[in-house]
This record gives structure tokens, sequence and C-alpha cells, in this order.
């Protein structure tokens, strides 16, 4: 008689809420982890397990162990693929594509091609959002190409109006709005105050850094227009954070921004890794490896934790709900640009631009919504499960390869993730269940 020595060395469980109307394939994953020893992951389900060889060996044939798992996982409950649909209780106003500055780094570049949004266009856009929301919570962005403030009175106007309508509904309204911040004045703060704006700040974080990497288009420094700015937010109580651009010039210097910020007793930032598109690629601006990206962020989030300071953006989804797509731009969002036209990325708002095609599925005339069914559809399949090599991966439901936009852009298809993107990917995924293990096991 041969005695399998099939063995489960460990089990951890995600706590999922069961949220699944259907029957769902209990689908899993092998993945080596050390000598003689495999993860076996149930994504679906939360499960992951830590076997030796034999045992995925005996998969095949269900021998009893297998058997018996495979049994205790079957009761546990199902989540269902997740993603943020914000296209309903949210929108995104680009005021204007003009803006004041000329970062070196702009992959949209920023002002080269000025627009400003109408306001019977603007009404429009949001009489149609808010006419097919009965939700709770409404949320409207000022973002885009360009720097919002340089329409502050079209800005004002279209708060005041979705709010009348948003009070009418008895609707929350939370207001966004994303700015170089060289513009703000106090008039502004008091209003950002009052109706609880809450303000994101381009910012590169030292003196030098944002002199030269974001200068005024005479080309003038902007610096203290941003001091300024931050001591009025300090002062009034405005909730906002700021966001640095790493380039070149900047990579080794992250712990040393993150004193400064301190130093200007800024409590929220975020850092970005530059992408090298439009003005970053006309100034011959050079991309590093995204892991000596993380290497130095995570030196600089651990100087900042002592600070007590907040990392305010998207940190990995290490072990939380699954989700179909990760990028809300692949028709997940609403975005009525100052072009008049409707595009699910508030990246992509030019027409000129290579990837409007794309991103772009409506456009608002003569104050009638337009949307093109077909193109949202389009947006809306481009899942991992649509993709053949992405279908088996274990990382899929954490991952989409690489920001859709940059692929579009890069190559002409969102349908093709890049590959060091996926490897660096999915050595996080299998850092994260590894990590499982330490934070929480069944006997």
């Amino acid at each position: 008689m041969i005695v399998s020595d099939a063995k489960i060395l460990d089990i951890a469980q995600i706590e999922y809420q069961n949220t699944s109307n259907r029957t769902v394939p209990m689908e899993y994953f092998t993945i080596p982890y050390r000598k003689n020893k495999h993860i076996l992951y149930f994504p679906l389900k939360g499960i992951v397990a830590l076997v030796n060889h034999n045992f995925i060996s005996e998969i095949k044939i269900n021998g009893p162990i297998v058997k018996n798992l495979f049994d205790f996982v079957k009761k546990q409950p199902t989540v269902e693929p997740y993603f943020k649909d914000t296209i309903n209780g949210e929108m995104v106003i680009e005021l204007t594509s003009a803006c004041n500055l000329n970062c070196i780094y702009c992959y949209v570049n920023g002002g080269d091609n000025p627009h400003f949004i109408d306001w019977q266009t603007a009404k429009s856009a949001i009489d149609y959002k808010l006419s097919k929301y009965s939700g709770k919570f409404f949320i409207m962005r000022f973002a885009g190409s360009g720097e919002p403030l340089l329409a502050f009175q079209v800005m004002k106007k279209c708060y005041e109006y979705a709010k009348k309508k948003c009070d009418k509904k008895r609707i929350l309204l939370n207001t966004y709005v994303t700015t170089n911040g060289t513009l703000i004045n106090e008039d502004m703060v008091k209003w950002f105050k009052k109706i609880n704006m809450y303000v994101m700040i381009s910012f590169d974080g030292l003196q030098k850094l944002q002199n030269k990497q974001r200068p005024f288009r005479d080309g003038s420094p902007t610096n203290d227009s941003i001091e300024n700015t931050v001591n009025l937010f300090n002062k009034y109580g405005i909730q906002y954070h700021t966001q640095t651009t790493i380039t070149q010039y900047s990579l080794g210097k992250m712990v040393k921004i993150i004193k400064n910020l301190h130093r200007m007793k800024i409590k929220n930032y975020n850092f970005g890794n530059v992408i090298i598109l439009g003005r970053s690629s006309k100034n011959h601006l050079k991309s590093f490896p995204t892991k000596t990206y993380e290497k130095e962020l995570e030196k600089a989030k651990s100087i900042a934790k002592k600070y007590n300071m907040n990392f305010i953006g998207p940190e990995e989804n290490e072990t939380s709900i699954p989700v179909n797509t990760i990028c809300a731009g692949c028709g997940h969002m609403f975005v009525i640009t100052a072009c008049k036209n409707i595009t699910s990325c508030l990246t992509v708002t030019d027409p000129i631009d290579p990837a409007h095609k794309i991103f772009c599925y409506g456009k608002i005339k003569n104050g009638k919504v337009i949307i093109y069914k077909n193109r949202l559809k389009r947006l809306k399949e481009m899942l991992p499960i649509k993709m053949k090599k992405c279908n088996q991966c274990f990382a899929k439901y954490f991952c989409f390869g690489e920001c859709p936009m940059k692929t579009a852009r890069k190559r002409k298809s969102s349908f093709k993730p890049s590959k060091q993107e996926c490897t660096i990917i999915k050595a996080k995924a299998k850092k994260n269940l590894q990590n499982m293990f330490k934070i929480q096991t069944i006997q």
C-alpha cells in the first residue's frame, strides 16, 4: 500500500463577504513558492493554502487530502469581482485646457492648445448626470489638461448650479479640484472652506525642483506662490494633499522632499512616476525602472510615517476584494472636456491625442448629450478576462498590466499590457499572498 505524503502546510483566509448571486467556478492557481512548496490560491473564495509538491501532483486524481481542502473551500463565500463604476455617481469637468505653467514633464502638453468650456456645455453635462442619478452622494471634480482656476468663475457657477439640484434631490455633493496652486488667493480659499472643497496641489517638493520643473510660461519661478498657497490652506484648515511627480532630477531626493513637506506643515502627500509622453518626451526626460522608483518611495514613506504624514494614493491592491479592472478609465468615468467631448480618462481630453479615439465615447452638441454606445461598450470590455495572456494569470484580479492610457499611446491598443509591468505586478502579488501566512491563519 502506497501512503501519500501530500500535505497542507498552512491555510490563510481573506475575509470576503458573499457578494455573488450566481454560481462562480471555483477557480484556483498554483504558484511555485520555495523548494517543494507551492501556494494554492482561490481568488474568488479568499483562500490561500501553502502546500507541498505532492499535494499539487494529487490534485488531478483528487486524493483524500485534496478532496477535503476543496470541500472546505467550496463552503466559503464567493465574491463577485468588483469594479468602481463612477459613471453614475461622479463627474469630472475640464474647465479649460489652458495653463499658466510650462511644466517640463507635462504628458498632455498643458496650455499648448487652450480651450475653455462654455456654460451651456457644463450645464448640460450636470443636468444629464444628475437626471440619471438617485444615490445619496455625488462627486464633482474639476480637473483635466489645464489649470481649472483660470476659469474660477465658471467653477463657482457649476458648483452653485449642481448644489441646488442636489439639494432638491437630497443628495450630498462633494467637490474636488486639482490645481497647480499658483493662482490661489485668500478669497478663493475662503470659498473652498465654505463649500468644503478638497484640493490636490501639484508641487515638486523642493524649491529648486519646483522652479526647474514647473515654471510659469514665461520661465519665472513658481515656488513662492506654492509656499503662499500652503500657508493659506494651513491657516484656513483646507483639506488638501500635494502630488509630486518624480523625474530623473528628483528620484534620489524623495526623502529630502518629505522633510521639506514636513517643514511646510504639509500632512498629506503623494508621489507619482514621470510619464514619458508629450512635453516630457520632447524635453528628453528619462524613465527609470519601476523597482528603483518603488525602492526610493519606501524610504520616503518610512520617514513620512515618523512625521505622522499620510500617503494619499493607490497602494497596491494587496488582499482586498478582487476587481475586474483597477482603472476606471475603461468606460467607468464621465469626463466632460473643454472641447465638449465626453471621455473616460481625464488625461485624454485633446481631440488630437492618438488615444482620443479609444477613450472618447460621446459629446455634447447644442445642449444635447450624445453617447457613442459601441465605443463605450468596447471600453468596458477592457478586462483581464478578455485578454488571453491575462486570463491565465493568478494576479488578474489585482492588476491590468499597465495604465490603459499609456498602453493605448505606446502600442495603439489597450489590450497589450507591458511585459515589464506584468513582471513587477506578479512579483508584488506573489509577495502579498506569501504575507498572508504572517497575518491570519487557520489551523
